[in-house]
């Protein structure tokens, strides 16, 4: 006959069942003396009975198992055709949408070359005959070629300017923008009870270790159990408030453990 093998560690979903007072207990135990949850005592149970079903009961089992997986396949099939479609057609609107902009593009270099040709004038050179000229023509002369040259002077790019400035500043608002988008982006961990990797226990603590959080259940216990053997409560109350079972498990972030109560 199998015998039953406690696993350390599995990974699952969560769900909610009723069971027997006894079987609790007897659960709990087993637990106790492997120094495991109740949660992973419960699964290795369920892991031995279906590995020793009945030889109808599997058959149907796997019949069951086959069926979800072809429907899983002819699902996942059909959403795989979908995305191609719809990446064709996208590639085919991105296609078509390269091509105006090119001939957008062209269209518009051509007009600007024929504007230039028609904004040129064709530039004549004229030769002095006479070969006298006075002082006082000279003198004009170097004077405008000096007030030439110090207008061309002033050309220079002043940096200073209102708009350099708004440019400047733009930028370095864009660069704080984006500094304060990748700050904002860090995520919490571990600094309360709600963001844990794991939700809270209905203890609504987080312990050190596993060892803590079973000496706290213990002192529920005792508690409430001196409560009611000294007659200062009544059997509701006791049974309402004193647990009868716990699970724990840790964070996968900070290593720490809660615990969950079951009550009778």
């Amino acid at each position: 006959m199998n015998k039953l093998r406690i696993p350390e560690n599995h990974s699952g979903v969560s769900k909610t069942l009723r069971l027997p007072e006894n079987i609790v207990e007897d659960i709990q135990n087993l637990a106790n003396l492997k120094n495991l949850s109740f949660n992973k005592v419960v699964i290795s149970l369920l892991e031995f009975s279906l590995n020793n079903l009945d030889e109808k009961d599997k058959e149907e089992l796997e019949k069951s198992n086959e069926t979800t997986t072809v429907l899983e396949n002819t699902i996942s099939s059909i959403t795989s055709d979908t995305n191609i479609a719809v990446n064709e057609t996208d590639d085919n609107v991105i296609e078509e949408k390269e091509e105006k902009t090119i001939t957008e593009t062209d269209n518009e270099s051509v007009e600007k070359v024929e504007k230039k040709q028609e904004t040129q004038t064709p530039t004549k050179t004229t030769s002095t005959t006479t070969q006298a000229k006075s002082n006082s023509s000279n003198n004009l002369s170097t004077s405008k070629k000096e007030n030439v040259m110090q207008d061309t002077s002033k050309t220079t790019v002043n940096t200073n300017t209102p708009e350099a400035k708004s440019t400047t500043q733009s930028t370095s608002s864009k660069n704080e923008q984006q500094e304060e988008t990748k700050t904002e982006t860090k995520v919490e961990r571990c600094t309360n009870n709600n963001n844990h990797g794991m939700d809270v226990g209905n203890s609504g603590k987080w312990y050190n270790s596993k060892g803590e959080a079973i000496a706290y259940y213990n002192q529920q216990i005792k508690y409430w159990g001196e409560k009611w053997e000294n007659n200062e409560i009544d059997n509701d109350t006791y049974y309402k408030n004193c647990p009868s079972g716990y699970e724990v498990w840790d964070c996968m972030y900070c290593g720490k453990w809660t615990i969950n109560f079951y009550y009778r």
